[in-house]
C-alpha cells in the first residue's frame, strides 16, 4: 500500500491502493523487497497522477485519475533500469507500506 503526504494526490493513491496494480506491487515486494515510490502529475492531465514504483531490477508507472469519475488505473510504462525514468519520476516522495 502506498502512503502519500501530498493532499493533491490522496484520491489517486486511494484508487491505486484498491486496484490490481497495488496487488501486483505487493507480490513483487515479497520477492524484490521494498520499492522506491514517486507520485507526480501525469503529463497532459490536470487531475491525474503518475505513480512510479521501482526496484533495482524493474520499474512500473501507472496513471490514476484524481477527479470525481471512477476510472481504472492504467499502466503507462514498464522497464528494467531506473536510469530509463525521467528525473521527475525519480523524485522518491512516497513510500510503500504493507
Amino acid at each position: 500500500m502506498i502512503a502519500a503526504t501530498a493532499h493533491r494526490f490522496e484520491l489517486a493513491v486511494s484508487r491505486f491502493n484498491a486496484s490490481e496494480a497495488a496487488r501486483k506491487v505487493a507480490g513483487l515486494t515479497r520477492t524484490l523487497g521494498e520499492p522506491r515510490v514517486s507520485i507526480g502529475a501525469a503529463a497532459g492531465s490536470a487531475d491525474a497522477a503518475r505513480i512510479t514504483v521501482a526496484w533495482e531490477l524493474t520499474w512500473y508507472q501507472w496513471a490514476v485519475a484524481g477527479g470525481e469519475r471512477e476510472q481504472p488505473v492504467a499502466e503507462l510504462a514498464h522497464g528494467t533500469e531506473i536510469d530509463q525514468l525521467d528525473p521527475a519520476s525519480r523524485q522518491w516522495n512516497a513510500r510503500w507500506q504493507d
